[in-house]
């Protein structure tokens, strides 16, 4: 999971819990960024600590899906069902930010894109 916090102060901050309530990023730390393999399959409790006025801010949440091809393949198919009405971004991120050729074909009922 990523998270980065924006706010036009830099004085808006995060908290993240696991499923059991336990403390991953205490919000005593004030981080406005933060990443990590979550432990737990479950649902996580985001905590968004503002400063002493009211003011707007920005939280992105990116949660990854890891894609492992089995030993001796190049390839994996993985399926998924998704809200039509927003954006998604995929992005690639090979071990050790090596550089890899890679295609990706991302289907949707009706059309098919090539990227």
């Amino acid at each position: 999971m990523i998270l980065i916090m924006n706010s036009p102060n830099n004085d808006v901050t995060l908290g993240v819990f696991d499923p059991n309530g336990s403390i991953l990023l205490n919000p005593a730390n004030k981080w406005t960024n933060w990443q990590v393999t979550l432990p737990l399959t479950g649902l996580y409790t985001i905590q968004v600590t503002g400063a002493a006025i009211t003011e707007s801010y920005t939280l992105t949440v990116k949660v990854a899906q890891v894609v492992n091809f089995a030993s001796g393949t190049t390839s994996t198919t993985w399926t998924g069902v998704l809200p039509q009405t927003q954006d998604y971004v995929i992005e690639v991120v090979p071990n050790n930010r090596q550089e890899v050729n890679y295609s990706l074909t991302v289907s949707v009922p009706g059309c098919s894109l090539l990227l």
